[in-house]
C-alpha cells in the first residue's frame, strides 16, 4: 500500500496575532519554535488516518492561573498533595534584557536596532547579528525602512525569548489528586505553582509533559516554567 502525504494548515482558531518574520535556509523546525517562545503559542502535527493527511495545528493553551476568573483554575502544590516530587530553579546565567539588532550595511551605514528599555545596573545586554537579513521581499524589491525595522525588531523579540530568566518548577504530579491530565490541564495552559516552604507562588505555562508507563504503573513529569537551556541549545543560539 503506497501513502501519500499532506500536510494542511488547520484552523488556527481565529488567532489574529501578526508576526514580521523573514528566514532562509534554516531548519524549518527550529523557526517554528522559535516564533512559538516568541508568541506563545503551540503547534503539533496529528496524523489524519482517514484522509491519508498531516494536520499542522496551531494552539493556544488555556489560562488557569489565580488570575483570571473565567476558567477553573489549576492551582499545583505539595501542600495540596496533587504533587508528589517538586524542585524549582531561579537562574539569570543566560538572562538579558536589552538586544541590539545589527542588520545589513557596514560601519556607520549598518542598519541598527535597540529591543528593550532597562537601564543602569538592570542593563544585560545580547548582540544579535543580523548581516544576513534581507531587505528585499518575496518578488525581490526593496522593502522600506520602517518595514526592516520590524523584522529586526522580530530578531531581537526572538533572541530576547531564548535569554528569559528562567522559573522552572520539575515536578511529579499525583495521578490520584484534585487535577486530572487533559481534564483539569495540559500542555500549553497557564497554571499556578505554590510552595509554602519556599514562600512562592508561580504563574507560568506547562512546557513539557512526560509521560512514563512502568511496570508499577503510570507517572507524569511536567515542567512549569522555561527549562534551563541545554549544552546543545546554547549552541544552536549560537549558530542560528
Amino acid at each position: 500500500m503506497v501513502w501519500i502525504i499532506f500536510c494542511n494548515i488547520y484552523n488556527i482558531k481565529n488567532l489574529t496575532a501578526a508576526v514580521d518574520y523573514q528566514v532562509s535556509y534554516k531548519n524549518l523546525g527550529d523557526e517554528i519554535e522559535s516564533l512559538s517562545s516568541i508568541s506563545g503559542l503551540g503547534h503539533r502535527v496529528n496524523f489524519d488516518i482517514a484522509n491519508r493527511k498531516l494536520i499542522f495545528d496551531v494552539y493556544q493553551g488555556i489560562d488557569r492561573s489565580i488570575n483570571q476568573i473565567i476558567n477553573p483554575r489549576a492551582i499545583f502544590s505539595k501542600e495540596f498533595e496533587n504533587v508528589l516530587e517538586q524542585e524549582f530553579t531561579d537562574s539569570l546565567n543566560n538572562y538579558r534584557n536589552i538586544a541590539l539588532i545589527g542588520g545589513i550595511g557596514e560601519g556607520p551605514d549598518r542598519k541598527l536596532t535597540v529591543v528593550g528599555n532597562a537601564a543602569g545596573l538592570d542593563r544585560f545586554e545580547i548582540f544579535a547579528d543580523q548581516r544576513n537579513l534581507s531587505n528585499m521581499d518575496e518578488d525581490n524589491n526593496l522593502i522600506s525602512d520602517a518595514d526592516y525595522s520590524k523584522l529586526l525588531i522580530e530578531k531581537g523579540n526572538e533572541a530576547l525569548a531564548a535569554t528569559k530568566e528562567i522559573l522552572t518548577f520539575d515536578s511529579t504530579i499525583n495521578n490520584n489528586s484534585n487535577l486530572q491530565y487533559k481534564k483539569d490541564f495540559d500542555l500549553g495552559d497557564i497554571v499556578t505553582c505554590t510552595s509554602k516552604k519556599w514562600n512562592l507562588v508561580l504563574n507560568t505555562r506547562i512546557t513539557e509533559i512526560e509521560e512514563v508507563y512502568e511496570e508499577k504503573g503510570k507517572s507524569i513529569n511536567i515542567t512549569f516554567g522555561n527549562s534551563v537551556p541545554t549544552l546543545i541549545d546554547k549552541i544552536k543560539q549560537k549558530l542560528r
